[in-house]
């Protein structure tokens, strides 16, 4: 699910807490942690990990836990100690140790200082006041071939088994205003910039430090949340996200190019009613004159409707109280040999939105850089159901989330008394005659 790193069960440590004391309250429990390697180091035969946390920018020193430490972290609704010990042994037959991903001889594990090992279960032991790991295993073994993305990941499997993978970056949201004219168009162009975010020196999204080839080169296809919020006559806000997405076209015999900016965007992407609304707005809020967006309707006999539907959009931005932001992100292709493994994620596919990384190969086998770099997995920050939840997160739920703290909108709910008035037949009324230009 995409919300924020588990704040719950915090203690409080002072300055003898062990080798995390550097914030006086840590989480009980952190999940699955992806750790940006920065050292290794053994005491009494015990290898730990040092490193920063890519989701969060925390700094962490993690080790793996034992049977026995296992046994009494988790409890597992097993009293026996003896028995629990046992279940736990099993359970970690398969574990691979610290020692193995710190040895630079050992080609099969080894992650070098930059690269990026995935911690599964994370949790505090209040014993000895350090966080211990469940299992390992690498993300990232060598910076120069591979990177990774964080941040709000969105997962969809469709009826003809294609996949589709997006990484939003709620913390480069940002809330328009129209009077910024030239702050606006920059913004806007910056959220349609294809450059690789990983590609060329270390880029930062969700607060933290990412891994980045030097000088990598590539591009990324983006797609742009836009929401727009309005109060209506109740005195609540309405809130609606739409979606804009950069253009691949063909550049040569089977060559394709993708779009940067959004003018370069705009000019390649054929508009109806569902493309156009976000385009629309941006055009409005951005200054840019309608007739840019009608040039993108094709000629046919319902140019005039869709003409005409985007024209009211791109005024009804305009109206008092209308309030927009952009949550920019990426759509990110798979690597062929990962889409079967990552297909049998079913969990993931059943939040279809959560916070994590994805691990994105940026060099092919042969050491040559990828100009459309892909992914080649996919980590959750918390353990997901299988199971769809009963209120699932969606992305327009993130995107208005993001909205309401930009433009420090109050979340009300409508009076009971004054809905229990309405009837079902002026409220089927109001839907069908709701204007574009007058409800966002």
């Amino acid at each position: 699910m995409a919300t924020r790193p588990n704040r719950g069960n915090f203690r409080n440590n002072n300055a003898k807490a062990g080798n995390n004391s550097e914030r006086p309250d840590r989480p009980a429990m952190l999940g699955n942690v992806a750790l940006k390697v920065e050292s290794y180091s053994t005491k009494d035969n015990v290898v730990t990990v040092t490193g920063k946390n890519v989701v969060t920018g925390a700094s962490l020193t993690v080790g793996l836990m034992s049977a026995a430490r296992a046994a009494n972290m988790m409890k597992a609704g097993i009293d026996d100690e003896r028995e629990r010990v046992e279940v736990w042994a099993q359970r970690l037959a398969n574990q691979v140790g610290l020692e193995k991903f710190a040895d630079p001889k050992d080609e099969k594990f080894y992650i070098k200082p930059g690269g990026v090992l995935q911690l599964t279960n994370v949790r505090l032991d209040f014993s000895d006041k350090n966080y211990y790991a469940q299992t390992a295993f690498g993300l990232v073994s060598d910076p120069e071939s591979k990177a990774i993305m964080a941040g709000t990941i969105s997962l969809r499997k469709f009826d003809n088994g294609s996949m589709r993978l997006q990484v939003f970056n709620e913390g480069a949201s940002i809330g328009l205003r129209a009077e910024d004219q030239a702050g606006v168009r920059s913004k806007i162009a910056a959220a349609f910039d294809a450059r690789l975010p990983v590609g060329n020196g270390v880029q930062r999204l969700s607060g933290s430090d990412l891994v980045s080839p030097r000088g990598g080169e590539g591009v990324m296809s983006r797609t742009v949340m836009v929401t727009v919020s309005q109060p209506n006559e109740r005195g609540y806000i309405d809130f609606n996200t739409y979606y804009a997405r950069t253009a691949s076209y063909e550049v040569g015999d089977g060559d394709f190019k993708v779009s940067s900016g959004f003018g370069d965007t705009l000019d390649r992407t054929t508009l109806d009613k569902k493309s156009g609304i976000a385009f629309a707005i941006l055009a409005s809020v951005a200054g840019v004159p309608f007739e840019k967006i009608a040039a993108r309707i094709p000629d046919g006999p319902e140019k005039a409707d869709v003409e005409k539907t985007l024209r009211d959009y791109f005024e009804g931005v305009k109206a008092e109280g209308v309030k927009i932001s952009i949550t920019p992100g990426y759509t990110v292709p798979f690597i062929k040999a990962a889409e079967e493994h990552i297909a049998k994620r079913e969990e993931m596919f059943a939040n279809e939105v959560f916070t994590g990384v994805v691990t994105v190969a940026t060099r092919r086998a042969d050491g040559e850089l990828m100009e459309r770099p892909a992914a080649t997995s996919v980590m959750s920050f918390k353990a997901l159901p299988k199971q769809q939840p009963e209120n699932p997160p969606t992305l327009s739920k993130i995107a208005e989330r993001v909205h309401r703290t930009l433009h420090n909108i109050e979340f009300k709910r409508p009076d009971a008394s004054a809905e229990a008035g309405k009837t079902s037949e002026k409220r089927q009324h109001e839907t069908l005659n709701r204007g574009p230009s007058l409800d966002f």
